[in-house]
């Protein structure tokens, strides 16, 4: 790619005499994350010669060219991540399961909480479900979340008890009928809500399906300077945890996250809790 740029400290009504050539160097700088041009830019003066200086990223002038190359590296990395979750053998699957009561069992944070959102695994998830069981077994009130259209894609949290009647909603995925309804809990009013994602980061920040339901439904957070409840901790597989996550406005920060390792507070502890 050859061009010509205009020398930047021209003055108006002086014959421009000088020009910057630019040309690609045609060798990919693979430290790089975004889709910037790799010039270099050398000075023709008079006669011709002139040493090149290079200038490594040509930043996007547009934002809408930042926005979507922030949504490509989310899209990329959920692909990535459902990938390897998928590739999981049921025994590696079912050794995570039981790895999490044995360690998230004896943690201050589940031992307290008296109302606890779970949700049942789909396409590869973390499974809760032998946790899920332990809890009922200890007299807690457990919760799964409902997909409710009505009240603008927003969850519901209904009471569960082993040997309920689940029914599949539009992705698939059980969950409890609506004649659970009059049970249904406001997240406000759960102590800890455990919440699946594609990825996490040391921040805490998370990166879920992408359908917006969770941080809609959590929304109201983020007009809470403090608070204690609802505790939110992610799930996940220890491999889904990355240096850093490209976040969106609407993203509800996690207290911590819950894995195959156990449990690990990240960010800021919220009151000093």
């Amino acid at each position: 790619m050859t061009g010509y740029f205009l020398e930047p400290n021209f003055y108006p009504g002086r014959r421009i005499r000088r020009c910057v050539h630019v040309r690609d160097d045609g060798k990919p700088d693979t430290s790089a994350t975004d889709s910037h041009l790799n010039l270099w830019f050398k000075d023709e003066g008079r006669t011709g010669t002139g040493g090149g200086r290079p200038f490594s990223y040509l930043q996007p002038e547009d934002p809408a060219m930042a926005d979507s190359s922030r949504l490509n590296d989310r899209s990329r990395l959920r692909r990535q991540m459902r990938t390897r979750r998928r590739a999981l053998t049921p025994a590696q699957r079912s050794a995570a399961a039981l790895a999490v009561v044995e360690s998230v069992a004896r943690e201050r944070l589940f031992i307290n909480a008296r109302h606890i959102a779970f949700y049942l695994p789909n396409d590869g998830e973390l499974d809760l479900r032998p946790l899920l069981a332990h809890a009922l077994a200890l007299g807690k009130r457990c919760y799964l979340p409902v997909l409710s259209v009505p009240f603008h894609n927003h969850l519901w949290f209904l009471p569960y008890r082993e040997n309920d009647r689940l029914l599949a909603n539009r992705f698939g995925i059980p969950e409890p009928g609506a004649n659970k309804m009059r049970g249904a809990r406001k997240p406000w009013g759960l102590d800890l809500i455990l919440t699946p994602l594609v990825a996490f980061d040391h921040s805490g920040n998370r990166l879920g399906m992408g359908g917006g339901f969770y941080d809609r439904t959590l929304g109201f957070l983020h007009r809470r300077r403090h608070w204690r409840k609802p505790r939110l901790l992610g799930t996940a597989y220890t491999f889904q945890e990355v240096d850093a996550l490209p976040l969106e406005p609407w993203d509800v920060p996690l207290d911590g996250v819950i894995t195959d390792q156990g449990l690990r507070l990240l960010g800021e502890r919220r009151d000093g809790a």
